[in-house]
């Protein structure tokens, strides 16, 4: 299991850092926004599509991020901010309900068996490619460690952010057109090694 919490990366809008985390109802990314740290929870269908919560990219939390953001605030419940949460009014004096005879205990059921979720399928000797932005901090991070030695991890991701808010156009172009075809070579090579392996399984 990796260390968490986890930053993930940079909030490409905000230029904050975004991290995975744990609470006490589950797994949720972060991040800075107006002033405000908000959180969104990482769902089972997410889990589902991802595979596992070690699977969850930047790319997965800012939509998260964006999702919750355009929520409308809950006024009631226990997630329901102080702000916005609604005066309970005074309960009326409930009637008393006439008393019903104890019925039969139900037979408890076994409980069902949790599906294990699907293994990632991954072309093998191949890494995923990474993102424009990734491959970009891929390059400049140990010169933001030089000049800044005294940098978190969080710090370094926020300068990298900012390094490639401001990057030259040709060159930002270069990044994500290789990012592109990286990514196009990926998918080509996963499905030619999905469909092989189908077939190699077939009788």
């Amino acid at each position: 299991m990796f260390e968490y919490p986890k930053v993930l990366g940079v909030h490409p809008v905000t230029q904050a850092p975004v991290s995975l985390n744990i609470g006490p109802f589950g797994w949720y990314v972060a991040s800075e926004v107006a002033g405000e740290v908000l959180r969104a929870s990482i769902g089972k269908t997410v889990l589902k599509r991802v595979g596992a919560v070690e699977n969850v990219d930047i790319d997965e939390a800012v939509e998260l991020l964006r999702k919750k953001a355009e929520r409308p605030p809950r006024t009631r419940g226990r997630y329901a901010s102080k702000k916005t949460k609604a005066k309970k009014e005074p309960k009326k004096a409930k009637e008393p309900k006439p008393k019903k005879e104890p019925e039969a205990k139900k037979e408890a059921k076994y409980p069902k068996a949790k599906k294990a979720p699907k293994p990632k399928v991954e072309v093998p000797g191949m890494k995923k490619p990474l993102t424009a932005f990734f491959a970009f901090s891929a390059d400049e991070r140990a010169s933001v460690k030089a000049e800044n030695p005294t940098f978190k991890v969080g710090e370094v991701a926020k300068a990298l952010g900012e390094r490639w808010a401001s990057l030259d156009p040709e060159r930002k172009a270069k990044y994500e057109s290789d990012a592109k075809t990286a990514k196009e070579a990926y998918a080509a090579a996963l499905a030619e090694f999905s469909a092989s392996s189908e077939s190699s399984r077939e009788p």
